[in-house]
């Protein structure tokens, strides 16, 4: 980041904080069994589609070869 004085900085990274920090939607999601956990941060690349979130709940079926039922908070 370029600024020319420290308030500009500050000002640069409230407003970069803020961008991160707000929901832009819930996803429902079934994965394999990977270590993850309630608000593990992760990011998903399939078939053109992009997206960084959160992990807000989780659904776990003991049965071999069961999915994890998930829904992730897009950031």
């Amino acid at each position: 980041m370029e600024a020319s004085s420290l308030a500009d900085l500050q000002e640069q990274a409230t407003r970069k904080l803020m961008d991160n920090s707000n929901v832009s939607g819930t996803i429902s999601v079934e994965h394999a069994m990977v270590p993850l956990w309630f608000h593990d941060s992760v990011r998903f690349v399939s078939q053109g589609v992009e997206l960084n979130a959160t992990v807000t709940q989780m659904s776990i079926n003991l049965s071999p070869g069961a999915l994890v039922s998930a829904e992730w908070r897009q950031i």
